[in-house]
């Protein structure tokens, strides 16, 4: 049961990616309901889940998108790891603010490693273009990150839910082992 609800829920979360938030862009920004959703997990303690999402949800997303093959798996698993050494260090409590300064920081990071890895493997030359780029680029990241807070409003409740439900079934398994 656990691992179909685990499964169903990486299934509606891929394919919202795919197939809906393009259709949400502003100023050429797309949400980024993915790496909302691998965030999620690291900010509830699910790491295991939070990596194993990074990495196949990426792998995924670069076969699907046809761009760079493994640029998004690779940024989201930096990602992931960011804020698991960020959360480990830095979240001490439940609050709900705290998870959207956790998803403002992680959105920040994700982007910039994106960024950065394109700018290394590309052939542009960065000087002539660098006052327009870091222009457009901060505007891009203040709407990916608006984007993604407001997402987070939303989904981590329902992410949030899922997790009581999986302790539940972990815990009468748990249960059910010692009988």
């Amino acid at each position: 049961m656990r691992y179909a609800i685990i499964i169903l829920l990486a299934i509606i979360s891929i394919l919202i990616q795919l197939s809906v938030t393009p259709h949400l862009t502003f100023q050429g920004v797309i949400p980024n309901f993915f790496i909302v959703t691998v965030v999620c997990w690291i900010i509830l303690k699910r790491y295991q889940l939070g990596f194993i999402w990074a990495a196949a949800g990426g792998i995924f997303i670069d076969l699907y998108g046809g761009d760079s093959f493994g640029l998004v798996a690779i940024c989201s698993l930096l990602t992931a790891l960011f804020t698991y050494k960020l959360s480990e260090k830095v979240l001490t409590s439940d609050e709900f603010y705290s998870r959207l300064g956790m998803m403002s920081l992680s959105t920040i990071f994700y982007n910039l490693s994106l960024f950065l890895i394109l700018i290394s493997s590309s052939f542009l030359n960065i000087i002539s273009f660098q006052a327009n780029l870091s222009f457009y680029y901060l505007a891009f990241l203040l709407i990916a990150i608006v984007f993604n807070v407001m997402m987070i409003v939303i989904i981590y409740p329902i992410f949030k839910a899922v997790d009581n439900v999986m302790k539940k079934i972990d815990a009468r398994s748990t249960s059910g082992a010692k009988i």
